[in-house]
């Protein structure tokens, strides 16, 4: 009950926002994706999982290519040095200025700060990746 209660404050709270939609592609093989998306403190960023696969590593045959939620085999979880320590490794992470968050095949939070909105794939190196996937993207302003 408590969380419909909380869903229906949060919906009632975006239906006052407008937003302002956007495609953005994140290649596997590249670090830190600038997507030129300016996100206020206190806007909404809302993400869906539009397109795509990626693989962190081509030499792992064992497992396919999977989406932004990481991989459906051989699933670890990221180390230190990691953009995103200590949640699932390949999976598609965020931030807005110092704030990095998990992002997964979809998303819905409130910023906690100003700044550009920057995506990658949560891995060490980039080089040994494959594949590209197409994120909706949607800030909500008033």
């Amino acid at each position: 009950m408590e969380i419909q209660e909380n869903e229906t404050k949060t919906e009632a709270f975006e239906a006052d926002l407008s937003f302002k939609s956007f495609t953005v592609d994140v290649n596997a093989k590249s670090g830190w994706k600038d997507t030129g998306i300016e996100v206020r403190e206190g806007e909404i960023i809302r993400m869906e999982w539009y397109s795509g696969t990626w693989r962190g590593d081509v030499g792992m045959t064992n497992c396919p290519k999977h989406g932004p939620a990481g991989p459906t085999c051989d699933a670890y979880t990221a180390l230190a040095g990691y953009p995103l320590p200590g949640v699932v490794e390949d999976s598609l992470v965020g931030k807005v200025g110092n704030d990095v968050f998990f992002v997964g095949e979809q998303l819905r939070k409130i910023s906690r700060t100003n700044g550009r909105l920057h995506l990658t794939i949560n891995d060490t190196g980039h080089h040994d990746n494959d594949g590209v996937i197409t994120m909706k993207v949607s800030i909500g302003r008033r």
